[in-house]
């Protein structure tokens, strides 16, 4: 056994299965993969990377599993290490690009993750500990699993709790303990048990204030939307190929592309300032729709770098969760929760944002008006 220390969790224990899991270089990678990209142009303590996620989301299903399965220790083998790899095929900057690879390789990461668990170092290290491959990607795409993935799984217990601490934001709401032990697995189903709603509100809550805090942060999202715009220019340039952004990891890219003018502006923090916002309200067809309009017309004015348009993350959406009464029947979380109806809903004020060069935001901004 090995322990790690961590500071969300305390003291991980892994076994030398997991731990040759861990030192294969594809989970060594994800070390130089930050779990927020650039966040920490906005939150400069933000520098927590994929591969302590990683171990964070191994750790809370290592507790959670061998509660639920406590007979089951294959089980509850193959459930860690699903967890412990559910981030392995993430690209460069995380969740930023992922538009990108889809376009070239019609792949989302877990398509490539999944590539990565089939063969090579990680089906070998697998190997050498007993576990098959193919074992592990049936659990990986079973029922079962949604005890990670799940909106009450131990991936966003884990993200939720790092991303408040490493951010330095007073939005960490997230009783993982109690959570852990107010789940239970019923007939394929990963059910809340009622003594547990006040923590699943907490956590539910918590995503909620973190998305308008955090990820939906309007420099975040400027920053952002400058870097995915470098990365299609770079790649139609051929400066790099898609291979740089699957496999590589965000300071290796970045330098390769450090003078390009957007990456420069990113490496100096000279970013694009908010020039047009559209409450989403506004919109009179759907978002790509109007982006592209207003890319269209920036294009003509301002030229093809010059700007950028970035559309909002999806915050919450429909809560699918069930909660188990103790006569044995169910109902859905959100339908007895006045918190949870309210979070469930998009923030109408967030929105499109156009952003340019200072020179440039009065001639953008008038543009976008006409448009809209």
């Amino acid at each position: 056994m090995k322990i790690i220390r961590d500071a969300i969790h305390d003291n991980i224990e892994l076994n030398s299965g997991e731990i040759a899991v861990i030192d294969t270089p594809e989970m060594q990678r994800l070390r130089f993969v930050r779990q927020l990209s650039l966040a920490y142009l906005v939150y400069p303590s933000a520098h927590h990377t994929r591969f302590e996620h990683s171990l964070g989301t191994f750790h809370l299903t290592k507790v959670l599993s061998g509660r639920l399965f406590p007979e089951d220790k294959g089980l509850q083998q193959l459930l860690r290490l699903s967890a412990l790899l559910h981030d392995v095929g993430h690209s460069a900057f995380s969740h930023l690009p992922e538009g990108i690879v889809y376009e070239h390789l019609r792949k989302r990461h877990e398509d490539i993750g999944e590539d990565r668990i089939k063969s090579g170092n990680i089906a070998r290290a697998l190997e050498k500990s007993g576990i098959s491959p193919k074992e592990l990607l049936k659990i990986h795409r079973s029922p079962k699993v949604k005890l990670i993935s799940s909106e009450l799984g131990t991936d966003r217990m884990d993200y939720l709790l790092r991303d408040a601490y490493f951010t330095g934001v007073g939005y960490s709401l997230v009783d993982a303990q109690r959570l852990l032990f107010s789940l239970s697995y019923e007939g394929g189903n990963l059910l809340l048990m009622e003594k547990g709603l006040l923590a699943a509100e907490s956590l539910l809550v918590s995503r909620y204030l973190m998305f308008n805090a955090v990820y939906n942060h309007h420099a975040v999202r400027i920053a952002g939307a400058m870097l995915e715009k470098a990365l299609r220019i770079a790649l139609s340039k051929k400066s790099i190929g898609i291979a740089d952004i699957t496999e590589g990891t965000d300071e290796v890219t970045l330098y390769k592309l450090r003078r390009e003018p957007l990456i420069a502006r990113i490496l100096g923090r000279n970013l694009y300032k908010a020039a047009f916002e559209a409450p989403r309200f506004f919109y009179k067809g759907n978002e790509e729709s109007e982006r592209k309009k207003i890319e269209v017309e920036l294009s003509r004015e301002l030229g093809d770098a010059d700007f950028v348009v970035s559309l909002p993350k999806q915050t919450m959406g429909a809560i699918d969760m069930e909660v188990a009464r103790e006569d044995g029947k169910t109902y859905p979380l959100a339908s007895d929760s006045p918190i949870l109806e309210a979070v469930s809903k998009e923030r109408k004020a967030s929105g499109l944002i156009v952003a340019t060069d200072m020179r440039d935001m009065e001639k953008a901004a008038k543009i976008c008006r006409k448009i809209f």
